[in-house]
């Protein structure tokens, strides 16, 4: 039981810190950016043109390694079932695309940049990228819709159908982009803390079957 506790302490504490990680953005409020908090995507925070960029790709490597390292305890903790199995492989996916994501920037922030033409290799993969994160996460927050109790259930059906919405905002409604993307990185950041939370059951994590 000691070594159960152990793992559960050591997944709690990872997921932690990769959404501290992934949650850089917010410092916004205390970092002058100079973005548009309804226009400019969170990922522009990262852009090779942003004076603070390198801090937030900085943020997001450690984000992805935590979530990568995370994989292991979580593989260990939970039942095993192939969906469950799939929403830890949904964790490391999410990581390792997260560093990548890191690793290729964008070039500029286009949203308050008229210059920025991000033509580069880099600037293109990230956007491609932007959109592989986001389908990673939501066949995670599937995965745990369907082996969740209904209480936590109701939590990951919330988060996906804001972060599904928010994903439509982004695409249609470009005035409010900047938006939207912050809504989408609070529900997700949400729902990794909620599951963080669901770790400390550990006889319901044994019992799900």
């Amino acid at each position: 039981m000691r070594g159960f506790r152990l793992v559960r302490l050591v997944a709690m504490a990872l997921l932690a810190l990769a959404v501290a990680g992934y949650s850089a953005w917010v410092l916004e409020l205390v970092v002058p950016t100079g973005l548009s908090v309804l226009r400019s995507p969170v990922d522009e925070f990262a852009a090779r043109d942003q004076p603070y960029g390198r801090l937030f790709r900085t943020a997001e490597v450690v984000a992805g390694a935590a979530f990568i390292a995370a994989v292991p305890p979580l593989n260990r903790l939970a039942p095993t079932h192939w969906v469950s199995r799939l929403s830890v492989v949904a964790v490391g996916l999410f990581g390792t695309v997260l560093i990548a994501h890191a690793l290729l920037p964008l070039d500029c922030a286009s949203s308050v940049n008229e210059l920025c033409a991000g033509t580069s290799p880099s600037h293109r993969a990230h956007v491609v990228l932007t959109e592989v994160l986001t389908g990673i996460y939501l066949i995670g927050a599937a995965s745990l819709i369907v082996w969740w109790p209904p209480r936590w259930r109701a939590v990951a059906v919330v988060v996906f159908v804001l972060v599904a919405g928010s994903e439509v905002g982004v695409h249609l409604v470009e005035p409010v982009a900047g938006l939207a993307t912050r809504v989408q990185a609070i529900a997700m950041a949400a729902l990794l803390l909620v599951g963080a939370a669901y770790l400390t059951d550990a006889e319901r994590l044994r019992r799900v079957a």
